[in-house]
């Protein structure tokens, strides 16, 4: 497990995804870090893209998605 500053917990944020997103949307996260809404989107099968400055979170945020 890796922390981040701002790291929101997975369950929460599939409650938001699953009450805001529609099938067929598209996941925007433009503050990545450790991408935890890509990785929850692609659980529950939307598709998602984001951004993160920052090149360490960027990587581990990667590495995440590919697990």
């Amino acid at each position: 497990k890796v922390s981040h500053l701002n790291q929101k917990p997975e369950d929460l944020t599939e409650l938001i995804l699953k009450s805001s997103t529609k099938k067929n949307q598209i996941v925007w996260e433009p503050f990545g870090g450790l991408f935890t809404a890509s990785y929850v989107s692609n659980k529950l099968g939307f598709k998602s893209f984001g951004a993160e400055i920052d090149k360490e979170y960027f990587i581990l945020g990667l590495k995440r998605l590919k697990s």
